[in-house]
């Protein structure tokens, strides 16, 4: 199974360098949602986008009880 990984960068309207907001890895539908409620709160001249950290396999693992 492939999965793809993706960080929240963010950079001042005014600036030229993108930083990592958090450090946490989203998946693509965790990251868009992210972004989203980043959009619609923040009112401080920053700007938000994702990039990709990592296409490629994966495991998935499942708890049985």
């Amino acid at each position: 199974m492939n999965g793809k990984f993706f960080v929240i960068l963010y950079k001042e309207n005014h600036g030229d360098k993108w930083a990592e907001l958090d450090g946490i890895e989203y998946t693509e539908k965790e990251a868009n949602a992210q972004l989203r409620s980043l959009k619609r709160v923040c009112d401080t001249g920053l700007q938000f986008r994702k990039k990709c950290i990592y296409n490629g396999p994966i495991q998935v693992l499942t708890v049985r009880r």
